[in-house]
């Protein structure tokens, strides 16, 4: 469950700061931005067409590393989330053969994959017995 919902809700923490943001907020007001309806269907739409397949080709084998090894505090989680959209922005600048546009990128993926981090912590390994014995 947690790789389904957690890359939703760090794109619509990525929404809510992006209305958030006056440099990115053409509009000036946060209700314009979010109200008129246009950011949360792009972001959302678009960065769920690299948010979901970044989860499921580096965020799955990235968890299982990390259960091996007993990396399962929140803060530790929140970093494999970086780490993961660190390494699919890399992928992607590589096949796209232009790697100096990937710093461009980099703080827009790396926030969607921190929060995606918490959110997964706290829907999968936050109480979650087979995994720690507390949160």
């Amino acid at each position: 469950m947690g790789f389904i919902v957690a890359p939703a809700i760090g794109l619509v923490v990525l929404a809510l700061g992006w209305c958030a943001v006056p440099a990115l907020n053409p509009s000036g007001s946060f209700a314009s931005c979010w109200a008129g309806g246009s950011v949360l269907p792009v972001v959302a739409g678009l960065g769920a067409l690299f948010a979901y397949p970044a989860a499921i080709v580096f965020g799955i084998p990235l968890f299982m590393l990390f259960r091996r090894r007993a990396w399962l505090q929140w803060w530790q989680v929140a970093l494999g989330g970086i780490l993961v959209a660190a390494v699919s922005v890399l992928a992607l600048s590589l096949y796209g053969r232009s790697v100096s546009g990937a710093l461009d990128y980099f703080l827009l993926c790396g926030s969607v994959g921190f929060a995606s981090g918490i959110a997964f912590w706290g829907i999968a390994v936050c109480r979650n017995s087979a995994l720690t014995p507390r949160c």
